[in-house]
């Protein structure tokens, strides 16, 4: 710039500096240097003066050399640098110039980095770099590395550029959880899953939670919490919401704490009975149970099984079908509440339950339960109930039920002027107390009460004793009162000598009326009912009421002496019993003569000429014959006689038959039903006795309507009679079997000396229906209808095997003598139908005889004609 006359044509060259070097530039004219560009670079790091010269000469070589002093100033000299911080924590970077040079007035600047941010503050000067303050931020939760460039440019823009590297430690980040815990169930809480930077080198530790505890299992590992395994123990029976917190911490005590909020879930159902209505009852009543289930509980249940656990004195009806359903094997009616069962909400189902007798314990509790139950997920929580009592529901009905028994304590035998001991027992068979029982007790003629041996008793009525038995009767408890009184002679009519006892009232528990399930107490003793026994149990007989009798025949010794006078009746008819025969006692032919005095008196039999019967019994060979019979009175051996008169008045015995239904041919061969006589040495008789028929126009089944009578009879007139009906179908001409062909060929022709068949003068046999052939039972030789009522299916369809129906002409058989008869045919009204054949006589080849028989069956039914 300060250069004249610069040739356009010449040379420029320049010598080299001492701490630098000079770069010439021709700028593409070599030639003209006047335009050429000298560059100067100071060596690295060097500043001051340095110096160089050039010359510039022109194309004449006329030349001028300068000297050229250059002044370097000194720019910023930037290092890289390297740091440290922690996840989540800011650094300053205090000593990022500690390792640059020539830091003076200037500008500071950043890049941003790619995982943070990069702040400067000027530290009120502005224009001095040399004490800004760089302060690098992570972004939240990283770590690992980040770096970002930073440059000073002093007043002249020279500027220096470095790059500082952040390395960021990972640092454990904890997050508060939210867990729901079972009822009274450790559970492993899994806290590190939404954490961060877990250390392996460490430590884990919580703070006590409000109602449970916090168990830490270092796996093994114990300063590793990486692994550690933290459970939570609810305190017993710990319910609602409960907090803790944990701390996490690496080896140089970087911590992280968290809390943690759960919530004890838990399951509270309650199942309650309601009785209605409240009572009394007696058995056989139905009560209704209301089962309501109620959910305490802060979750929503569903599918919950409610069972019914019937007890003895409780049975199921069929009427709860529509909302329960019955195990018989067990007694147990379940049902299901589909739900949901919201919190705090309830539902109610009746049950309707016959009451029963039952002498078992907790006959009458009902007891429900809660047996089944899910939640919103469909997993099983029945075992997740706080409160399993409550889940269980019982209601009981109070039954009273007092029972009676009573007896005759004496051992037997028993006499007239003894005295016999009487204990009434009271059996509490009800689940109630009861108290104030009241007992009336009723004595027949056949007694004298002795009140003097029977303490507590008192009359309150004719041949009525009283007792009031104070104390209280528990449930299954029994209590026996006892009285006494004297055997006297009246009659032996068993009524003389029958007691009777029965609760007359009696208290309930705490005053409550007494109200007996199968019985009324009361005054009368003659409207209870029959006296099923005298024992406990429940026979639909009033149990609060019963008699005691010996028996007159095995326990008591009669009194049969008499004052010597003894009567006869003038003719005892006797008949024979099933076996032929009858003891004649004297009770049967003595005026007045007990039958319990037989073995007192002495009885004899004569023939009418005198001769004495070995024994007092008769039998048919004295049916119609003169017998007459002798008493004694051994006492005083007075006697009196009269006439006996042997009868026999049993008919046989007459198997009668079911009404049938049989084909038209097969009333032909219906046999007579057997009979047995009753007794054996007599012969007897079956006939038909009677027989009608109604025809039956135009039924599309049936010809006729039959009614048949049978009689059975003996050989001394004695008979029985049976009836039944018939109804005979029409004949089916579909079904008839025709007989079958008879040829050489075929091995059963007939032969001309056949004895068991009759033969015209053409020497062609009759119809038969069977026939004796070499001392086999051939077919037959007449159509036949299968009749299964008649063979029982057992020969059918063989030929021969059901009803015949036999030709007008008539066909032969084999009487049971051997003998041929002929059975005669006609025109059947009885089946509507005729049997027609005829016979067309073929040509003999040699001594063989052909016969060809066409058999024709024709019926009429309702003005027209079928034929077969």
């Amino acid at each position: 710039d300060n250069d004249n006359d610069i040739p356009t044509e010449g040379t420029l060259v320049a010598t080299d500096p001492t701490n630098g070097a000079v770069t010439i530039d021709e700028n593409g004219t070599p030639s003209d240097p006047s335009d050429d560009i000298v560059t100067y670079t100071p060596d690295p790091d060097f500043n001051g003066e340095d110096r160089f010269d050039y010359t510039v000469c022109d194309i004449d070589n006329n030349c001028s050399t300068a000297t050229v002093t250059v002044i370097v100033d000194p720019s910023p000299d930037l290092t890289d640098d390297f740091a440290f911080t922690n996840e989540d924590e800011s650094i300053i970077l205090r000593k990022i110039f500690d390792n640059d040079d020539d830091i003076f007035e200037g500008t500071l600047t950043t890049t941003d980095p790619s995982n943070g941010t990069v702040v400067v503050d000027n530290n009120g000067t502005p224009n001095n770099p040399s004490d800004d303050v760089v302060t690098y931020t992570p972004d939240p939760d990283y770590n690992g590395e980040d770096e970002f460039e930073y440059s000073i440019c002093d007043r002249d823009n020279n500027c220096g550029t470095a790059i500082i590297t952040i390395s960021i430690n990972p640092i454990a980040d904890a997050f508060g959880d939210n867990f729901v815990i079972k009822y009274n169930e450790e559970t492993v809480l899994d806290i590190y899953r939404n954490d961060n930077d877990i250390p392996n080198l460490g430590s884990l530790s919580a703070t006590n939670p409000s109602v449970g505890t916090i168990d830490i299992d270092d796996n093994k590992t114990p300063n590793d919490p990486s692994d550690d395994i933290l459970t939570y123990i609810p305190d017993d029976g710990a319910i609602g919401d409960d907090s803790f917190e944990y701390t996490i911490c690496d080896s140089n005590d970087n911590c992280s704490t968290a809390n943690v909020n759960l919530k004890i879930d838990y399951v509270d159902v309650e199942l309650a009975q309601v009785l209605i209505p409240t009572g009394p009852y007696s058995y056989d009543d139905i009560a209704v149970f209301e089962l309501t289930v109620l959910n305490e509980g802060p979750i929503d249940l569903y599918n919950v099984q409610v069972n019914d656990y019937l007890p003895s004195g409780l049975k199921y009806v069929p009427t709860n079908d529509s909302d329960w359903s019955f195990d018989p094997i067990t007694e147990v009616a379940s049902t299901m509440i589909e739900g949901p069962l919201c919190t705090g909400k309830s539902v109610t189902i009746p049950i309707m339950l016959e009451i029963k007798p039952s002498f078992k314990e907790n006959a009458w509790m009902n007891d429900g339960e809660v047996a089944y139950m899910e939640d919103v997920n469909g997993e099983d929580i029945t075992n997740d109930d706080i409160d399993d009592e409550s889940s269980n529901g019982g209601s009981e009905l109070r039954i009273y039920d007092l029972a009676l028994k009573n007896q005759i304590r004496t051992l037997a035998p028993h006499e007239i002027g003894d005295v016999l001991d009487f204990d009434v027992t009271i059996y509490n068979q009800g689940n109630a107390e009861v108290s104030n029982v009241d007992i009336r007790y009723l004595f027949p003629e056949g007694y004298i009460l002795d009140l003097y041996n029977s303490p507590g008793w008192s009359s309150c009525g004719p041949r009525i004793v009283c007792y009031n038995i104070s104390e209280t009767l528990k449930p299954r408890e029994s209590t026996t009162v006892s009285l006494n009184a004297e055997i006297k002679f009246v009659d032996f009519n068993i009524e003389s000598y029958m007691t009777f006892a029965e609760i007359s009232g009696a208290d309930g528990k705490g005053g409550e009326l007494y109200f007996d399930a199968d019985s009324t107490p009361d005054e009368d003793f003659g409207n209870d009912g029959t006296i099923i026994d005298d024992e406990i149990e429940n026979q639909n007989d009033e149990d609060d009421h019963d008699s005691a009798v010996f028996d007159l025949l095995s326990e008591f010794i009669v009194p049969c002496r008499s004052d010597c006078t003894i009567k006869c009746k003038e003719l005892v008819n006797v008949s024979l019993d099933e076996n032929c025969s009858a003891v004649i006692t004297p009770a049967m032919a003595g005026v007045d003569i007990d039958p319990m005095c037989n073995d007192y008196y002495d009885i004899k039999l004569f023939f009418s000429d005198g001769t004495e019967l070995p024994n007092d019994s008769v039998d048919l060979s004295h049916v119609g014959q003169e017998l007459r019979y002798e008493i004694r009175e051994p006492g005083c051996s007075n006697k009196c006689e009269g006439n006996l008169n042997v009868e026999y008045k049993l008919p046989p015995q007459l198997e009668c038959p079911d009404d049938l239904t049989l084909s038209c041919g097969g009333l032909d061969i219906l046999s007579l039903p057997p009979a047995v006589a009753t007794c054996a040495e007599l012969d007897f008789e079956v006939t038909l006795h009677n027989e009608t028929r109604e025809r039956l126009d135009c039924d599309p089944d049936y010809t006729h309507r039959i009614f048949r009578t049978y009689r059975a009879t003996d050989e001394l007139g004695n008979f029985v009679a049976c009836s039944h009906e018939i109804l005979l179908e029409r004949v089916d001409l579909t079904s008839i079997m025709f007989p079958v062909w008879r040829t050489e060929a075929t091995g059963n022709a007939i032969s001309c000396s056949d004895q068991g068949l009759i033969f015209d003068e053409n020497g062609v046999p009759m119809p038969w229906l069977n026939h004796n052939i070499m001392g086999a039972i051939s077919e037959s030789g007449v159509p036949f209808i299968c009749d299964p009522s008649l063979t029982n299916g057992v020969f059918c369809p063989l030929t021969g095997s059901g009803a015949p129906l036999i030709p007008i002409g008539g066909a032969t058989t084999i009487d049971e003598n051997g003998d041929i008869i002929i059975i005669e045919g006609e025109a059947n009204q009885i089946c509507n139908s005729a049997i027609l054949y005829t016979d067309v006589t073929l040509p003999t080849i040699g001594c063989v005889k052909k016969v060809m028989r066409t058999w024709e069956v024709r019926e009429w039914w309702c003005s027209g004609e079928n034929t077969a």
